[in-house]
């Protein structure tokens, strides 16, 4: 079911089950609205409030650069062609694709984030018991308490700056396991442009495929 409010065309998905309204916008700008069906009207007004965070949420989504499966991809900032690529990619079926590309992300992260997590590591004066790496929705990096980092793969999409502050930002959780004043100091000492890239990852998402 669609309908529109403000100006917002939204695709209203009705589960009887779910007691609150639920507002997202996809990937590809589409504005969701979760809820049980009752009471439109009040929906219509619940969408009306939310307008400017949606405006947000679109501007974002059409700034993020996209890729094209089986043609293009997402390295460091930049659209690459995949004949640009020294590496194999099989186009037998989507599904043999996405595994290229899971293979393309992965490769690349081990081999830059390591060399980037052991200097950053060595200019701040702090330690760390392992690295891994995961393709994850939700974050871009983790650092547990006993000092293992996790990086999500798909972090090789954003651009160089923006991978280094994640690197920077995970190990100075090895000083301060929080987001306190004194955490973003010590990310500013090694990164002054912190507050700005902090803003900017918050902006992006990493593209599926």
């Amino acid at each position: 079911m669609q309908f529109e409010c403000d100006g917002i065309r939204v695709e209203h998905r009705i589960n009887p089950r779910i007691k609150h309204a639920y507002l997202s916008v996809a990937d590809d700008g589409t504005v969701v609205l979760k809820s049980n069906g009752r009471g439109l009207r009040h929906l219509q007004a619940f969408v009306a409030s939310k307008r400017d965070w949606i405006l947000r949420q679109q501007a974002r989504v059409s700034s993020q650069p996209s890729m094209r499966l089986g043609e293009s991809l997402l390295y460091l900032g930049d659209i690459v062609s995949l004949e640009e690529i020294d590496t194999a990619f099989q186009a037998h079926s989507p599904e043999a694709l996405r595994r290229s590309y899971d293979r393309f992300y992965r490769d690349r992260a081990e081999a830059l984030l390591c060399d980037k997590t052991a200097m950053f590591a060595e200019r701040m004066g702090v330690t760390y018991e392992a690295i891994r790496f995961r393709k994850m929705k939700r974050r871009w990096g983790s650092c547990s308490k006993t000092g293992v980092i996790t990086y999500n793969t798909l972090l090789l999409q954003l651009e160089e700056a923006m991978v280094d502050y994640t690197v920077v930002h995970e190990l100075a959780h090895r000083v301060h396991f929080n987001h306190s004043a004194d955490f973003h100091a010590l990310v500013a000492s090694v990164l002054p442009d912190e507050k700005a890239l902090r803003h900017r990852m918050r902006l992006r998402k990493a593209s599926y495929y």
